[in-house]
């Protein structure tokens, strides 16, 4: 890294855009594995209903005792009230959505990074970008953040593991 270059953008502007590309990186990874939680949740339920459907086919069509025909009801009734009141569908498609435009946007805020590294960006172009980049972040994670509750442990995994993939192919030595 040239002196020209870093004294064309402010340390604070860079560490600004730096940390931007850090949050999206962690959203992609958070996002990702958010949907994957809800996926094999939403699995688990179909299979619920799939085998509490069939075994009450079966307890109807053959003369098994009335316990069983009454915990398979129940096992069923769970298993949709679950999913009602869980709303796969509806998490999946957000986490869907913030994924792929997280993805993107990190994207960007890496060739914003590259500019600034070896393009000499100025400081107010650096600014402008990153403001716009943010106020997407922003619109991207915004359904899914009103409708999910944060996982801590998901959050730093997510984090640790976002950190150290930029600042392995991104950080200046």
């Amino acid at each position: 890294m040239g002196d020209s270059v870093s004294a064309a953008v402010s340390p604070l502007t860079r560490q600004a855009i730096w940390n931007g590309m850090l949050d999206a990186a962690r959203m992609v990874r958070y996002a990702d594995a958010m949907e994957q939680r809800y996926a094999k949740q939403r699995k688990w339920v179909r299979i619920v209903l799939s085998l509490g459907a069939s075994a009450g086919i079966a307890a109807f069509l053959s003369e098994l005792p009335e316990v069983v025909s009454i915990v398979f009801g129940l096992a069923v009734g769970v298993a949709v009230a679950l999913d009602f009141t869980t709303d796969y569908s509806g998490k999946l498609a957000k986490l869907m959505y913030a994924k792929m435009e997280c993805s993107a946007l990190l994207s960007e805020w890496e060739a914003l990074w590259l500019a600034i590294e070896t393009h000499g960006c100025s400081e107010s172009e650096s600014q402008r970008l990153h403001t716009r980049l943010l106020e997407r972040l922003n619109q991207a994670t915004a359904p899914m953040a009103a409708d999910l509750h944060t996982d801590p442990g998901i959050n730093r995994e997510s984090s640790r593991d976002a950190y150290h993939d930029v600042s392995t192919r991104f950080a200046a030595g």
